[in-house]
């Protein structure tokens, strides 16, 4: 009996400090390396207006992404894709040195009068490596399309409530007549 007694302790202390020793080795591998992330949120500016026949009929647009590598190592090539939300999508490579920031600059364009939600990531540009907190982020940036005067609206703004409200009470009504029939 004393002597599984002697093997549990012996297995768990071996446990313990197997686990401390992982631990401190994943933290010095956390500490020692490339940490990329977004410096600051994304920014945009109206460059140009694309017009045919003195009417605008689309808009260009600096879209600047702000990376920083805290970490005290390079970090791998990276690539940094920005897409709409039709599917078009633009991608430059980059690599950081430790603590360095880098502005990344896109040209894009759209013909769609409507507001914009841009999806901006970035990850290894090596397939094979695995995506993690130090080589990967995502963020959203919404861009304001000028124009919208021209469109006509398809509704009347500030009247859906009380429309809302009084339908409710309609069928409300309604329920309550057809119950005491």
């Amino acid at each position: 009996m004393e002597m599984k007694i002697k093997f549990f302790i012996i297995g768990t202390l071996f446990l313990l400090l197997a686990c401390s020793f992982f631990t401190a080795t994943i933290s010095a591998a956390e500490r020692h390396g490339a940490n990329v992330s977004f410096a600051k949120e994304p920014t945009y500016e109206l460059v140009n207006r694309l017009t045919k026949n003195n009417k605008v009929i689309g808009w260009v647009f600096h879209i600047n992404v702000y990376l920083q590598n805290t970490g005290d190592r390079r970090s791998e090539e990276l690539i940094v894709n920005l897409s709409d939300e039709e599917g078009f999508s633009l991608m430059k490579q980059v690599i950081l040195e430790p603590d360095e920031n880098k502005t990344v600059t896109f040209t894009w364009s759209t013909i769609s009068s409507k507001d914009q939600q841009l999806t901006i990531k970035y990850f290894p540009a090596d397939l094979d490596t695995i995506w993690n907190k130090y080589n990967s982020g995502i963020t959203t940036l919404n861009v304001i399309v000028e124009g919208k005067d021209s469109i006509p609206a398809t509704g009347i703004p500030g009247f859906e409530i009380p429309l809302l409200m009084l339908t409710l009470i309609f069928i409300v009504l309604y329920q309550k007549k057809k119950k005491t029939l």
